[in-house]
């Protein structure tokens, strides 16, 4: 996340407090130590669980192909600095959803202890949907659910969640704009309730600006929802929930980071002048 330099004046005695808990690896300074002790502060003490969709294609990355959880950058994987970031909103425990390249997920990850976290996995089951349908035992507060190729860098999750839970919806979307969302999921609203959810719409004379950007806040009572016959958030229980007037959306006001290919991760590293390892 993006940060801005401030001044403050400490006394010497918590200023040697904080220079001990300096180990140039966790804490790298003394910036790093007052912004860590802030955060274990303020972060939610009421959402802990996220699920990840690292179940689709692949994508090929020096000859090889991989989970796009698994792309680098500046020597560490998405799924890496995401991590970080959820850490940081107090989400310690991790669901993933993985197809194909999950193996290679479960090797990077392990258990999770390594970055202070559990980690669940489950086997892609019947799109998008099913995941809720498997974790439903242990989803009883309200939890966020993204996608895998999504970096959090920009987005504010917990004013997100403060938006949600005002919201007195059933789900939350976050909302990017596009010059077109062929091929994206996109939503027609009035004020911020989803009134409209077109999956990938293709249709001529039509032109929707603002799409479904991959990351939700969902209360736990979505999962009663999934049956073995629904498989699909983006086309069955999207569209119910906007119908029934429990659909609310979320507007990015910054830069939408979807690294679903090569190109979308070179363009990206070279805007942030980062390094592709």
């Amino acid at each position: 996340m993006r940060r801005e330099r401030i001044t403050i004046t400490l006394q010497k005695n918590i200023l040697k407090k904080l220079d001990k808990l300096i180990n140039n690896n966790t804490v790298r300074n003394r910036s790093h130590a007052i912004e860590s002790i802030l955060i274990d502060q303020l972060k939610s003490k009421i959402f802990n669980y996220a699920i990840i969709l690292g179940g689709g294609k692949g994508i090929n990355f020096k000859n090889k192909n991989i989970s796009k959880l698994l792309l680098p950058i500046n020597n560490k994987t998405i799924i890496e600095h995401n991590i970080e970031i959820l850490k940081n909103c107090g989400i310690t425990n991790l669901i993933f959803s993985l197809g194909a390249f999950g193996d290679q997920v479960r090797e990077k990850l392990g258990d999770g202890s390594k970055y202070g976290i559990k980690t669940i996995y489950f086997e892609r089951d019947k799109g998008t949907a099913g995941v809720l349908r498997q974790a439903k035992s242990v989803l009883e507060n309200t939890f966020l659910m993204m996608n895998g190729d999504i970096l959090l860098d920009n987005i504010d999750l917990e004013d997100m969640y403060e938006f949600h839970k005002h919201s007195g919806g059933q789900a939350t979307i976050l909302l990017a704009t596009v010059d077109s969302s062929v091929s994206l999921g996109s939503v027609q609203m009035k004020g911020n309730l989803i009134t409209q959810f077109i999956e990938k719409s293709k249709e001529d004379g039509k032109s929707f600006h603002l799409i479904n950007a991959g990351v939700y806040f969902f209360n736990p009572e979505i999962c009663s929802l999934i049956s073995p016959e629904i498989p699909s958030l983006e086309n069955d229980i999207f569209p119910k929930l906007a119908k029934s007037e429990k659909l609310f959306g979320y507007l990015l006001d910054e830069k939408w980071i979807h690294l679903h290919n090569i190109s979308k991760l070179e363009e990206f590293i070279k805007t942030y002048h980062l390094t592709k390892s």
